[in-house]
Order: structure tokens, then C-alpha cells, then sequence
């Protein structure tokens, strides 16, 4: 037989035949297993691995929903085993729709499905709150009813710091005795880490003596994209060094994404490419940099700065509570407007050391994968029914 990632793709009887197998998976270690439908599911960014992790060790099977509107039809299992919908970005439900009418009929039958799934016995929701809206957002007095419905109906709401209750206040309103804080899972052996330093700048054409910032992930507009390039300008006047910006990422459709690229192509401090990182390229671009850098003008949580920690390397990021709280002092710098020129410069202090490396170290230890996931598998158990 061919060899094949069975799970990964919608197929016949989707997605009960992907939960039955998670199921069958989990049963033989544990004595009343539950099923937690995974829905969107995230392929490429290893942060739902992580964050499952210890799942099994606790009875749960995690299984995708590779068409997350079909979350739905897990109540079909239920029978077998208490089945929790676990979502995670709700951008699935308003955006592909072609205009505001068909985001009010998506977001209609939406609710409709999901008031039908938890009136089935021996079901549930789990919610985790990854953004103040949608980064795409269109419709968004529609974004903000879908996100309150869903905060509603969960049993449980994941947060990954404490300062996001009071962050989302102005559109979604959290139930404090529905929330739950378990920080976001650090990245450690997610991804290839044998280059060294002089390997890394090696092989993209680095001095040793430049400060190096690196900008890792897909390039889109809430990323601060303009305002980057001409705080890297301003920052490369005021250092009596070579600055180096490193930009790896796909962009987006969006006119600013292909301005932000053009832009990086033609100057001569920056390296640019403008494509999908293959996860064995990511350590050439974080080992070789001095700092990583989330410039984002909306952020809640960053699983960029998550990554760039678990290669050591200290951040520059906006000065944003739910951010700073999983940095350590010393570690990062924080600007609030009009500061990224003067936060860059700044960062010349980070430049190849390594005291300042090994405190980022010894505090990405504090979001190891497993213990993270073993404290949000407690919660499951716990606040969506225990065990069956």
C-alpha cells in the first residue's frame, strides 16, 4: 500500500472517521477517553502539535476537522465517547463571504449548527481567543457577534495571558469564571536547530560584525509593513554599524504586502524571500539574527515572538501588555508609537550576546510544550464534563 497522510484532507465520512480513529488511538491508554474535534485545523504552524501535546497521556484524542463548518457531525460520536469542538481562529465562518448579506446568512447558519451540536447529550465547546478580530476582517459588527456567540456558548475559554480579558473587552466579553490562562507553547523542536551562527550567516551572505534583525512569517498588512522599513532607515542613520533586515515569508494578496516586497528587493540593506519558509530554512534565518522583530499594529498574542524565544533571540515588540508578559526583563524592548526607529536602535545592545541569549533561554523554558499542554488537558476534563 502507498503511504499517505490519511487525516489530512476531508475524505469520506469526514470528520467522525478521523475522530473514531484518534479514538481507537487513545481508548487502549485510558479508561474513559473523550474526543476533542480540532476545527481550523493549522498544518503548517506546528502550535496546535504543541498544544495537544500531552492530550493522549490524558485520555483525550484530538482529532482534525479538516472543513471546520462540519464540527458539527462530531455529535454523531458522542455516543462513544463526550466530544468537545475545540476552535481556535473563527475566520472560517464570515471570511470567504462574497459580500455583507452572505456573512449574515454564513454567520445565521453558523449559530443555527452550533446551538444543534451542543443540544446533542455529552457535548461541548472550547474557544481560544487568538486575536482581538480576525486580521482580515471585513464585516466587523458581524466578527464581533460571531465572537461573542461563541464566547457564550463555550464551556471553556482559552486565553494565552492574562491581560487578553481586559484587551478584548471593547468587542468581546469573557466570562471570568469560563476563562482559563495557559500561555502559549514554545516552539522547541518544532523545527531543524544544528546550524551555527557562522553556518547561518554563511549561507545568506552575513558579516559577523552586523547587527542582524529578522522580521519570520507570512507578510501582511496588520504587520506594521511600511512603518518598518522606514524605522529600519531611521535606526540604520543613527548606528555606527552595519544593520542588516532579514524578511522571510509569503505574502499576501494585499497591495501593501507587494509595496512592503518591492520595496525590500531594491534596498540594499535588506534581504528578502518573498515565499513559504520550508521548516528546514528556519533556523538559518534565526540563528543568523541578532533580534526578532513583531512591529504588528494589532496584536494580541504572537506566535512569531513565541518562535523567535525559542531560538534565543530577544525581540523588539509593541508595547502591549498581553505581549510583555511572557517576556522576561532585559529580553526585549518594547516601543509605543512613533518608538520602532528609536527600539531598533536601541536593540544594538542585544547585539551576539550571550548573557542576554541564555536568560531568553531559561525563561522559554517556563512554556514547555508538554507541561502547557498537560495544564489545558486538565482544563478540558474538568470544565467540559470531567470524565464522561
Amino acid at each position: 500500500m502507498i503511504a499517505q497522510f490519511e487525516s489530512w484532507r476531508a475524505g469520506p465520512g469526514s470528520p467522525a472517521t478521523e475522530a473514531l480513529h484518534a479514538l481507537r488511538l487513545v481508548a487502549g491508554r485510558h479508561r474513559e477517553p473523550r474526543l476533542l474535534g480540532v476545527a481550523p485545523v493549522a498544518r503548517m504552524n506546528p502550535y496546535q502539535s504543541q498544544l495537544y501535546r500531552a492530550f493522549p497521556t490524558h485520555g483525550i484524542a484530538a482529532a482534525p476537522v479538516n472543513e471546520a463548518a462540519s464540527f458539527g457531525q462530531l455529535a454523531e460520536v458522542s455516543g462513544l465517547a463526550p466530544v468537545t469542538v475545540h476552535l481556535h481562529w473563527l475566520s472560517f465562518v464570515l471570511g470567504q463571504a462574497e459580500d455583507r448579506r452572505a456573512a449574515r446568512v454564513r454567520l445565521d447558519e453558523f449559530r443555527a449548527g452550533l446551538d444543534a451540536f451542543l443540544a446533542q447529550p455529552r457535548t461541548s465547546l472550547v474557544w481560544t481567543v487568538h486575536n482581538l478580530v480576525p486580521h482580515d476582517a471585513r464585516h466587523l459588527d458581524l466578527e464581533i457577534e460571531l465572537r461573542n456567540a461563541v464566547s457564550e456558548a463555550a464551556g471553556l475559554v482559552h486565553v494565552m495571558s492574562a491581560a487578553t480579558v481586559e484587551a478584548v473587552r471593547p468587542n468581546t466579553l469573557l466570562d471570568a469564571s469560563k476563562t482559563l490562562v495557559v500561555p502559549h507553547p514554545n516552539y522547541r523542536g518544532c523545527y531543524a536547530d544544528h546550524v551555527t551562527r557562522e553556518d547561518a550567516r554563511l549561507a545568506l551572505g552575513l558579516e559577523p560584525d552586523e547587527l542582524v534583525f529578522v522580521l519570520l512569517g507570512a507578510i501582511k498588512p496588520y504587520k506594521g509593513l511600511e512603518g518598518l522599513l522606514d524605522a529600519f532607515d531611521d535606526a540604520r542613520g543613527a548606528l555606527g554599524r552595519r544593520v542588516r533586515l532579514v524578511v522571510a515569508g509569503q505574502p499576501d494578496a494585499s497591495d501593501e504586502a507587494q509595496r512592503f516586497v518591492e520595496r525590500c528587493l531594491v534596498h540594499p540593506d535588506v534581504l528578502v524571500a518573498a515565499n513559504r519558509v520550508p521548516s528546514e530554512h528556519v533556523q538559518h534565518y534565526l540563528r543568523a539574527a541578532d533580534v526578532g522583530l513583531a512591529p504588528y499594529d494589532r496584536v494580541l498574542n504572537s506566535g512569531a515572538v513565541q518562535l523567535y524565544t525559542s531560538f534565543d533571540l530577544p525581540v523588539v515588540v509593541p508595547d502591549v501588555p498581553a505581549v510583555r508578559e511572557s517576556l522576561a526583563a532585559g529580553t526585549f524592548l518594547a516601543y509605543g508609537p512613533g518608538g520602532l526607529a528609536g527600539a531598533l536602535a536601541a536593540a544594538e545592545r542585544f547585539a551576539d550576546d550571550d548573557e542576554v541569549r541564555a536568560a531568553v533561554r531559561r525563561n522559554t523554558d517556563r512554556f514547555d510544550a508538554t507541561r502547557v499542554s498537560a495544564a489545558l488537558a486538565d482544563a478540558v476534563r474538568e470544565r467540559t464534563g470531567g470524565a464522561a
